[in-house]
């Protein structure tokens, strides 16, 4: 046992800086792919907000808007169901396409709206991707889940070392009450 806890003596410090850096990192699970994600919208905002702006605008467009044509082929065929009864069916599902397409376009608008280019808050993902990756190189592990995995183990350890200073102590007692 007391060599075994010589041998982790000499790990303790390095144990220790290793949990105390991945402790002070704060990771949670799915960070990494979540900031990800933000960081390539980010990153793409302005193409994003035109891409859905402009297929926003060619849904609604006044005269020649996706949603005019088929609100007009949707009267024509209104207009002719008198004499060819089966263009109800298409008359209901043109109307049906309309309520989505209209959804779509609100969907659209509404998030071409929202979408912002923040280049403060890219800096603060591309900075914490950074430490993210710096870990994981360091460690040499591919993800988050890895690097939590590893504090766990560093923790354990830790903990064991500090456990078998105890059994020793509780052995030395033992012995001398012997």
């Amino acid at each position: 046992l007391r060599e075994d806890s010589t041998r982790n003596r000499q790990d303790e410090e390095w144990l220790q800086h290793q949990v105390n850096e991945l402790a002070t990192a704060k990771l949670s699970e799915g960070e990494q792919e979540e900031l990800e994600s933000q960081q390539n919208e980010l990153s793409h905002s302005e193409e994003i907000r035109q891409a859905l702006g402009l297929s926003s605008e060619l849904l609604s467009e006044d005269e020649s808007g996706i949603l005019v044509k088929l609100k007009s082929i949707e009267q024509q065929l209104t207009h002719v169901m008198e004499y060819y009864p089966r263009s109800r069916e298409f008359t209901e599902r043109i109307r049906t396409t309309l309520l989505e397409l209209r959804d779509i376009e609100r969907e659209l608008s509404s998030e071409a709206e929202r979408i912002d280019s923040d280049p403060l808050r890219l800096q603060n993902i591309n900075d914490r991707l950074n430490t993210i990756y710096s870990l994981q190189h360091k460690h040499k592990v591919a993800n988050t889940t890895e690097l939590l995995a590893l504090q766990d183990d560093y923790q354990r350890r830790l903990e064991a070392i500090s456990g078998g200073d105890e059994a020793i102590s509780q052995m030395q007692e033992a012995i001398t009450k012997l």
